[in-house]
This record gives structure tokens, C-alpha cells and sequence, in this order.
């Protein structure tokens, strides 16, 4: 089994908490091409649906799991029912096996990242999460705003990328990451 390692709190903890918190920018900034929010769950609950595993048709509450791993990074341990992860710890740098997460998530071959363990058993990519969530938003405002209407997702490879930049590797797609 390998060592797991703590997440070095700069590795994705910007990005999770930001991302998350682009909910309350999204209620408390109303701009005309949105409907309004009353508050940042509601903005969350309006995401959810456009929330899929890496560009599938495949739903995925990876809103919630957001929220979760921000409060980790936040408070350390979660204490809530409704958590799927117990905290911080729950959050590691550590190499996956063949079938130990979804297929195409993550990098593969066993390389080093940044991994989120759920009280489930499961592992999950931080990358990945990060990935569709980011999606779901960019989905949910082009449905609303005239000027992003008939955009394009950006390519997966140029999100992970910045991702990676984000935790200090600057490997990216190119290290061994699954890009479509």
C-alpha cells in the first residue's frame, strides 16, 4: 500500500474554495443575464444539474463534494451528517491502481496526485471534481447570457493544466492526465 502523504494546503485548497465560493459571488452579485439567487445555495442547488462526470451524459454531485472538501481545507474536520469526506485528512497526495476510481479520472499509471477519500471507501481526483464542477458553471451561465450562448467548453488538458500549475507541478495533462 502506498504512503498516503497529506495535500499540501496550497495544492487545490485555492481553487476548491474559490470555485465553491462562486456561488456567493453569483447570489450576491445579480447581473441581469441571471435569474436571481436568494441566496448561495440556491446558486448551488441551480448548478447541480448541469454537474457531470468529465464531459458525459453521467450526473455527478460533485457541487456537494466541493463544498465539502472546501470546509476541509477550511475547519480540518467536518462534523456535519451530511459530509462525505471526515476532513482534511481525508485529503491526500497519493499514487491510484487500475479500477480504484472512475474510469478516465485522474491520471493514470499510478502517478502522484492529489486524491479525495469519502467516507464511502471511494477515491476521486481532486482534479476531476474541480474539473466538473467548473464545467456545471460554465454550462448554467451560458444557458442564461447571450454572449457565452453557443460557447465552447475550454479543452480539458488547458483546466488541468492550470490546475496543476495551481498545486506546483506544472505537469498537467502532458504528466499523464487523461485528456479528451
Amino acid at each position: 500500500m502506498p504512503l498516503r502523504r497529506p495535500a499540501k494546503p496550497s495544492c487545490g485548497s485555492p481553487a476548491a474554495v474559490e470555485l465553491h465560493q462562486f456561488a456567493d459571488l453569483v447570489a450576491n452579485e445579480p447581473t441581469p443575464e441571471l435569474p436571481p439567487f436568494n441566496n448561495a445555495e440556491a446558486a448551488r442547488f441551480a448548478v447541480k444539474p448541469h454537474c457531470v462526470f468529465i464531459r458525459t451524459a453521467t450526473l455527478i454531485d460533485d457541487v456537494h463534494l466541493l463544498g465539502d472538501i472546501a470546509d476541509a481545507f477550511k475547519h480540518h474536520k467536518l462534523d456535519r451528517k451530511t459530509a462525505t469526506i471526515t476532513g482534511a485528512k481525508a485529503i491526500v497526495t497519493l499514487g491510484s491502481g487500475y479500477g480504484e476510481m472512475h474510469f478516465g479520472e485522474g491520471k493514470y499509471g499510478g502517478a502522484e496526485q492529489v486524491l479525495v477519500i469519502q467516507k464511502s471507501g471511494g477515491k476521486r481526483a481532486l482534479s476531476s471534481i474541480l474539473q466538473n464542477v467548473f464545467d456545471a458553471w460554465m454550462t448554467l451561465l451560458a444557458s442564461y447570457s447571450a454572449v457565452l450562448k453557443g460557447s465552447k467548453l475550454p479543452p480539458r488538458s488547458v483546466v488541468e493544466d492550470t490546475i496543476m500549475q495551481m498545486c506546483g507541478s506544472g505537469h498537467g495533462s502532458r504528466a499523464g492526465s487523461r485528456t479528451a
